[in-house]
């Protein structure tokens, strides 16, 4: 009877891990700290999936080696190294940590920020090298 429910333990955790994390079909996407793309799965914090495809880029997520969700968002190119469009980023927890929009490969825009318990933070104004050109323009 014990082993029955050790085996049974075993099986409904494998399921939720699987049900929750990344479809791994051997084209996933290895990433570490930084979220930048790696090679070796061994030294990555992050893998990362294609989760769609359209003509304004790629969706992805990016689970934590355990199997939740870490970031979700657009990119313009499929080796996920130009970010473009709207991104959430989570805690491990579930709990969303910052959520906003890049534009060719940079933070744009407001981003909104949380702590580790859901509560906001202050906000973030991101701004293109070109719109802080402009502005320093304007001053003088």
């Amino acid at each position: 009877m014990r082993y029955l429910l050790i085996t049974a333990a075993i099986f409904t955790s494998a399921v939720c891990a699987m049900a929750s994390g990344p479809n791994l079909d051997g084209n996933e996407i290895y990433l570490n700290q930084h979220m930048e793309v790696i090679e070796k799965k061994k030294e990555a914090t992050y893998v990362c999936e294609i989760v769609d495809q359209t003509d304004e880029g790629y969706h992805a997520k990016a689970y934590f080696m355990t199997g939740e969700l870490k970031m979700e968002g657009w990119f313009a190119d499929e080796a996920l190294t130009k970010p473009h469009g709207n991104f959430t980023y989570y805690y491990q927890n579930g709990k969303v940590e910052s959520e906003g929009s890049f534009r060719d490969g940079s933070k744009f825009g407001l981003w909104q920020r949380y702590d580790f318990e859901g509560n906001p933070k202050s906000e973030k104004i991101y701004a293109t090298l070109q719109m802080m050109q402009a502005i320093e323009a304007f001053k003088h």
